[in-house]
């Protein structure tokens, strides 16, 4: 009798989980990706929580798309930014691109 060639249960397995380790490496990479609006706020966030931690008034420049934009953090929180950028001056928020 000859024996057939083929692939065992165990090496499908393990072919299966090799795949879902990698695929979970690649989703995982991609989900931390920041875009650019995201990097806007994390800055406009800092610089927020700078002004509000050292009760100080914090001037930042941003780096957008279509050039720098300026914006100013004041100690009660409120914040105030070109109107390129579209910070809303009481959340600090920039508006996401349409």
């Amino acid at each position: 009798m000859k024996r057939e060639r083929g692939s065992t249960l165990l090496e499908l397995i393990v072919t299966l989980a090799i795949m879902s380790i990698v695929f979970g490496v690649v989703a995982l990479a991609l989900s931390r990706r920041q875009t650019p609006v995201d990097d806007w706020r994390a800055q406009v966030a800092a610089a927020r929580e700078q002004a509000l931690r050292t009760r100080a008034r914090v001037t930042a420049e941003i780096a957008t798309a279509n050039g720098r934009g300026a914006l100013t953090a004041f100690p009660d929180g409120t914040v105030i930014g070109d109107s390129a950028l579209g910070v809303d001056r009481l959340s600090g928020e920039i508006a996401r691109a349409h």
